[in-house]
């Protein structure tokens, strides 16, 4: 692997301190969730045979801490004359770059996403990128910009701010002394010269830097992704890219685009049948987009349904108004619907929807309703878990199962990718004694496994489902104390393939 770095510079106006600042919370993840979950992983990576793998919350993007009001015009001042590349033909420099903005522009900036975030300057002006004048500039550069050397760096993005975090102009220089050239896939390397510096990784990387993303790999992550600080076989945008990408706070300020939007998806269904009445417990998470909301108040209700068609026949079940709405734009947040002593919910829909009478005036309508179907599984209590990532990294599921009684159901439906190293986790507690059964589905043309570990325990999986079939079933005989204090994971590893799961988990008494 090359040992290149990009650097990515803030410079603030006089008044200020030159610094580099990041957004912390929710935008930064922590890499390693214990050190028996490392152990877990290299466990993992024997069973693919592959390198170490690391377990890791929702994301591992880091967003920098910076506010840009408007999208960026770039002066692309590099060369237009015509060059020999090994992987694009007869191009330039400045057609190289164009390509590599459109990329992200492609991926979509912010929220609602954006896809003309960047746009391109028709006709350059002469300017220095290390220079604060107004100009966003983009070009190359034999000498670096003042207080810093080359050295090993290919590029640097110098972001130049007006007051607090807004920011006033960015501007990209990329070394100008090494022999570049343009290629995709891993690497390559020529005798006597080393390395083949590549281009379009590098400009990929910097204009991730000008929409406001930094390095992943310099704050404790371990995640594939082309922002991290050094160059390697990655040569496009990844899906923590992009997830990075679709963080950032930017709405744009333009008539032409409508903002007004709220969705929902489900986050976990609770139904618990009984003599006397069942239970239904819905947790929903609602995304908020520019809408105005009147009054504040978010209207969530839950309904009985025939079939997957929302109508008058429709019994409600339940409702409730919230007014806890973020206030940054794309945000979620959850709500909990409840109720109790209802007639058999089995075979039947639930509805839940938002905003079903319509108060606030929106762009699409039809993300504002979700169903889901009740099935008579004979459980005590029947959960159903999504998988809750964005994204194809190693993960483990935030809520988790939680507490699992005898004769009690869960079913999780979730997508893994081989090709990425994407692994699903999911923790649960096991309350007493219990025979856990395992089926696992997915498509035949894709392979994946099933591990099973106690967390307490550093050693080897338990039970591997392993089989070359579908569904995939195994079960073992978990011991463990009667307040379920005792963690296990599951993991759903994919051997080969790409595609959706449904993992049912049976607890016999």
């Amino acid at each position: 692997m090359a040992e290149y770095r990009t650097v990515n510079y803030h410079q603030r106006s006089a008044k200020q301190k030159s610094s580099i600042e990041h957004t912390a919370g929710q935008a930064i993840s922590h890499n390693i969730v214990k050190a028996h979950l490392q152990l877990l992983t290299l466990a993992i990576a024997l069973c693919l045979g592959s390198g170490p793998l690391f377990i890791q919350t929702t994301h591992a993007f880091v967003v920098i801490n910076q506010i840009t009001e408007q999208r960026l015009q770039l002066n692309m001042t590099l060369p237009t004359d015509s060059i020999e590349t090994i992987g694009f033909g007869t191009t330039s420099w400045s057609a190289l770059a164009k390509s590599t903005v459109t990329n992200w522009n492609d991926i979509g900036i912010g929220p609602l996403p954006d896809h003309e975030f960047f746009a391109i300057r028709e006709r350059p002006v002469a300017a220095d990128p290390c220079i604060r004048d107004g100009i966003n500039t983009v070009d190359f550069r034999a000498q670096p910009c003042a207080g810093f050397f080359w050295g090993d760096t290919l590029g640097i993005t110098t972001t130049r701010f007006s007051t607090g975090q807004v920011v006033a102009e960015i501007d990209i220089a990329f070394n100008g002394e090494p022999n570049w050239d343009a290629y995709t896939g891993p690497l390559r390397q020529q005798a006597g010269v080393g390395t083949i510096t590549e281009f379009t990784r590098v400009a990929l990387h910097e204009f991730g830097h000008a929409l406001g993303l930094d390095h992943p790999d310099q704050f404790g992550q371990r995640v594939q992704a082309l922002m991290n600080s050094r160059v390697s076989d990655i040569d496009g945008i990844q899906s923590d890219d992009e997830n990075g990408a679709r963080a950032i706070p930017f709405i744009p300020n333009d008539e032409s685009v409508d903002q007004r939007d709220l969705s929902i998806r489900l986050a976990k269904v609770k139904h618990t049948p009984k003599s006397d009445g069942d239970k239904i417990a819905v947790t929903v998470g609602i995304r908020h987009v520019g809408a105005t909301v009147p009054g504040d108040r978010i209207t969530v209700s839950l309904h009985r349904s025939a079939n997957e068609v929302f109508d008058a026949a429709d019994r409600l079940i339940t409702s409730t108004e919230t007014t806890t709405i973020p206030s940054t734009p794309g945000e979620e947040f959850t709500v909990k619907l409840k109720e109790t002593d209802l007639s058999s919910l089995a075979g039947a829909f639930l509805a839940v929807s938002v905003d079903a009478n319509a108060r606030i005036e929106e762009l699409d309508e039809e993300n504002n309703i979700v169903f889901h179907e009740i099935q008579d599984r004979g459980c005590g209590k029947d959960t159903f878990l999504p998988e809750d990532e964005p994204n194809d990294v190693p993960a483990i599921n935030q809520g988790g199962i939680g507490k699992l009684r005898p004769a009690q159901c869960v079913r999780i439906t979730g997508r893994a990718n081989s090709l990425n190293a994407d692994f699903d986790g999911y923790h649960f507690f096991p309350r007493g004694n219990q025979r856990i059964e395992f089926a696992m589905t997915h498509d035949m043309d894709t392979d994946f496994d099933l591990l099973f570990f106690d967390f307490s325990d550093a050693g080897d999986a338990l039970l591997s489902c392993d089989a070359a079939t579908t569904p995939e079933v195994c079960a073992i005989d978990v011991l463990n104390n009667p307040d379920g204090s005792q963690r296990f994971d599951i993991v759903v590893v994919p051997v080969s393939g790409v595609g959706q799961y449904t993992l049912d988990i049976f607890s016999v008494e």
